[in-house]
C-alpha cells in the first residue's frame, strides 16, 4: 500500500487523477447544521473553492455555478484573485461589497492514493477435443495473472454561509473515490450536498 497526502494551498487535484482505476462515487455527511435554518433561499449566491490550484479553482467554481439552479449565482474568482485568498478579511469584504446574500465554500482537505494487489486466479474450460480412444474429455486450465489497482480518495468540506453576517448555516464532509477530473469532482460533491440538504428539509 502506498499512501500520499497533500495539504498545501496549491493542492493539485489533477496530479492525483492520473492512472485512475474503478468508478467514481461520493459520500457526504452533515457535520453541522444551524437548528434555526429552514427552507434556504438566496437572491444572489457566490461560490468559492479553496486549497485548489488556480486553474482547477476556476474550473470547479464554473462547474458549481452551472449546476446551481433557480438562483443568481456567480463564481468568486472575478472578484477575489488567487493572491487575495489568504487575506480573509479583504476577501470577505469583497463578497459583501458584491451584494451577495449567501456563499457556498468548497474546501479541499486531503487527497490520498491507495494501491492494492489483486492476486492471480485460475479457471478451467471445456475443450472441444476428445482425449484417447475411450472418449474421455479434458479441461484446459487458464491462469489469470495478478495486478495492482490504484484508487484515489479526495476529501473535502462544503459549507453554506449567510452574507453579510457570515453566519454558518450548514456544513458537510465528503469523500470522493476516483473522480474523473476537477469538474466531475465538484459536480459530485454539489449533488451529494444538495441531496443531503433535501433530506433535512433545508432545500426543495
Amino acid at each position: 500500500m502506498n499512501t500520499e497526502r497533500h495539504r498545501a494551498r496549491g493542492f493539485s487535484l489533477a496530479a492525483a487523477l492520473l492512472l485512475l482505476a474503478g468508478c467514481h462515487s461520493t459520500t457526504l455527511s452533515t457535520t453541522w447544521k444551524d437548528p434555526a435554518a429552514e427552507n434556504l433561499s438566496f437572491n444572489k449566491l457566490v461560490v468559492l473553492v479553496l486549497n485548489s490550484s488556480p486553474g482547477e479553482r476556476r474550473a470547479q467554481e464554473d462547474t458549481l455555478v452551472a449546476n446551481i439552479k433557480r438562483v443568481n449565482v456567480q463564481p468568486s474568482y472575478p472578484i477575489i484573485p488567487d493572491e487575495l485568498l489568504e487575506d480573509i478579511p479583504k476577501a470577505k469584504q469583497r463578497i459583501i461589497d458584491g451584494g451577495f446574500d449567501g456563499a457556498v465554500v468548497l474546501r479541499l482537505v486531503d487527497t490520498r492514493q491507495q494501491t492494492s494487489y489483486v492476486p492471480p486466479t485460475a479457471s478451467s474450460s471445456w475443450n472441444d477435443g476428445w482425449g484417447g480412444g475411450y472418449g474421455a474429455s479434458y479441461s484446459t486450465y487458464h491462469v489469470n495473472p495478478g495486478y495492482t489497482v490504484t484508487d484515489t480518495f479526495v476529501r473535502a468540506e462544503i459549507s453554506l454561509y449567510a452574507v453579510p453576517s457570515g453566519k454558518l448555516l450548514w456544513a458537510g464532509a465528503s469523500e470522493t473515490t476516483n473522480p474523473a477530473n476537477a469538474r466531475a469532482f465538484a459536480t459530485d460533491v454539489l449533488k451529494a450536498a444538495a441531496e443531503e440538504l433535501r433530506k433535512q428539509g433545508m432545500l426543495r
